[in-house]
């Protein structure tokens, strides 16, 4: 329960900002539970894609790419890196460089830079994936979807806003069937 009153589901994180954040460098993007399910259920359906959540540093692309390669069927497999956190924005360019295409988790950017950097980091990461000619997918679009059938104002806006910038998807959080009910 939350101090809102609130109830947290399972499936939910929660972030708890400290004044000095720990610099855990040698914390690995892809657990073990990571590891395990990609080398069951991804091997078993042959996996396309891996997002790459919380990627801090083009090593972590890297160390994704050498598990995927060392599990042969899934050697072809493109790495997504997914920005969410200041330090990933910080190497930006490198872990460009390094993936197959990035998504751009405007939301958790949130939590760690005030909303105008996060417009502004937004346009410029999806100006150096065209340059680079990889995918750049933002995430959370027409998320007050998930309860309501009609899109706001904002949200029709920044959906403009992300396809003039040239971005390759977007993830918009909801899926119809829940919307109606099925």
């Amino acid at each position: 329960m939350s101090l809102t009153g609130e109830t947290l589901s399972a499936s939910l994180s929660v972030l708890i900002k400290t004044l000095s954040p720990p610099h855990d460098s040698q914390r690995m993007t892809l657990t073990l539970t990571d590891k395990e399910v990609i080398s069951t259920w991804g091997v078993r359906n042959n996996i396309d894609f891996l997002s790459l959540s919380y990627t801090r540093h083009a090593e972590d692309v890297r160390h994704a790419c050498e598990y995927l390669s060392k599990l042969g069927d899934l050697s072809q497999t493109q790495i997504f890196a997914k920005n969410e956190n200041v330090e990933g924005l910080t190497h930006f360019d490198e872990i460009l460089r390094e993936a197959d295409g990035i998504i751009l988790s405007c939301g958790n950017l949130g939590t760690d830079l005030p909303p105008e950097k996060v417009f502004l980091f937004q346009k410029s990461a999806v100006y150096k994936c065209n340059m680079a000619r990889k995918p750049a997918v933002v995430t959370r679009v027409v998320n007050s979807m998930t309860d309501n059938l009609r899109r706001t104002r904002a949200e029709a806006t920044d959906v403009a806003n992300a396809v003039l910038d040239g971005s390759t998807n977007m993830s918009s959080g909801f899926a119809l069937e829940d919307v109606l009910h099925y």
